[in-house]
């Protein structure tokens, strides 16, 4: 994943001659991530049930949300019987998408997808350090902390902004600052939206952000004269 990052395959070059140009911290940071990925799909094998509390533990609370999604729809309330539900919890949704796939259950999607979180974690850190730092080694440190502080990630829907959303957000917010490219506003778009949707408390942060980024982009706009909606770059 790292290497998409580094390099591309031009027409005709070799394996060898591909993997040569990729650099020692991306070959490094991905054998870290593999041998993480390793460990944590031997724990996960031992598992029975959901690696929390029965009754007030998170991990239960949306393993009744996702079931409930499953029996009445995506759009009934988990918690009140015949309402609309008023948030869609992104979690939920990636869990009942994954235990779709044959011989996955709902609860093996819910532990398991600790490795899909850690390989995206890795990849949006690592992103997020080089459009940071600019340099490679910093990029690599960045995704090492990111593994050493988080513990052994679990199915809490809210652990996906942390890992996930919010390094890329930012990621390509920064890329997008320095390339003006369309693409890269979209993505960053793209990415605020879905931290949007993966907590309450993140719906709220990310409103707040997108008209915090509108105002100084107004303030800062050297034409005083140019409409408030010109030229508004979300970046």
């Amino acid at each position: 994943m790292f290497v998409v990052v580094e390099t591309y395959v031009a027409g005709g070059q070799s394996a060898t001659g591909w993997f040569a140009r990729v650099s020692w911290q991306a070959k490094l940071a991905g054998i870290v991530v593999l041998a993480y990925v390793v460990m944590l799909f031997t724990l996960y094998l031992r598992l029975k049930h959901l690696p929390g509390p029965y009754y007030g533990g998170d991990l239960y609370a949306h393993h009744g949300f996702a079931l409930n999604y499953i029996a009445n729809g995506f759009w009934s309330d988990p918690y009140f019987v015949g309402h609309y539900s008023f948030y869609p919890w992104l979690g939920n949704y990636l869990f009942i998408f994954l235990s779709i796939l044959p011989g996955v259950s709902l609860m093996q999607a819910e532990n398991f997808v600790g490795i899909l979180t850690t390989i995206l974690s890795a990849f949006a850190f690592w992103m997020l350090g080089m459009q940071v730092f600019k340099n490679r080694t910093w990029a690599l440190v960045l995704v090492l902390l990111s593994l050493a502080t988080r513990g052994i990630p679990s199915g809490a829907p809210n652990l996906v902004p942390w890992m996930i959303t919010i390094p890329f957000w930012f990621a390509f917010w920064l890329k997008a600052g320095e390339t003006k490219s369309l693409r890269d506003k979209l993505l960053a778009g793209l990415f605020m939206g879905l931290t949007s949707l993966s907590h309450v408390a993140f719906f709220l942060s990310g409103i707040s952000v997108f008209f915090f980024t509108i105002i100084i982009e107004t303030l800062l706009k050297p034409d005083k004269k140019q409409a408030i909606g010109d030229g508004i770059k979300l970046y």
